[in-house]
C-alpha cells in the first residue's frame, strides 16, 4: 500500500508542475528551438562584443608600453616595415606617432581600418579606401 501511495503523490505533483511550468513541462519544441536559438545569438553578439574590446584593450597596452617601436601594429597586422620605421625614428619623432596612434585606437569605435594596414600613419586612408573622381 505504501509504495502505490508514494507513486500516486510523485505522479500528483509531476502533472502539478508540469502545468505550472516545472520541470517536467516541456512547452512547444518550436518554442524551445527558437528560444535556444535566441540565446545562442544574443550570446554571440555578446561575445563578439567582448573580444572587440579585448582587442582594443590589449592594442592599447601595446600602444603604452611598445608605442615607439611599433608594437601595437604588430599586433593589428601590419607587416614589419612599419615597425621597424617607427624604431629607427622612436616613433616618429620621440612619440609623436603612437601618442596620435593611442588617441585613435582609443577614441574610434571601429578599429577595422587599422588592421592590416601598412600605412605608416595607421588614420590615413589605404588604397582601397580612396575613392577615385567618376
Amino acid at each position: 500500500m505504501r509504495p502505490v501511495l508514494i507513486l500516486c503523490v510523485l505522479l500528483i505533483n509531476g502533472i502539478a508542475q508540469a502545468s505550472t511550468g516545472g520541470p517536467f513541462h516541456l512547452g512547444q519544441p518550436e518554442e524551445r528551438s527558437q528560444d535556444r536559438l535566441d540565446s545562442l545569438a544574443a550570446s554571440l553578439e555578446r561575445s563578439e562584443a567582448a573580444i572587440e574590446e579585448n582587442e582594443r584593450l590589449v592594442a592599447l597596452a601595446l600602444t603604452v608600453a611598445l608605442g615607439p617601436f611599433g608594437g601595437h601594429r604588430l599586433y593589428l597586422g601590419t607587416g614589419p616595415k612599419v615597425p621597424i620605421i617607427y624604431t629607427l625614428t622612436l616613433g616618429g619623432g620621440f612619440g609623436v606617432l603612437p601618442a596620435i596612434d593611442l588617441f585613435h585606437i582609443l577614441l574610434k569605435k571601429d578599429l577595422q581600418p587599422y588592421r592590416n594596414n601598412s600605412n605608416i600613419f595607421m588614420w590615413t586612408p589605404t588604397e582601397a579606401d580612396e575613392v577615385t573622381p567618376p
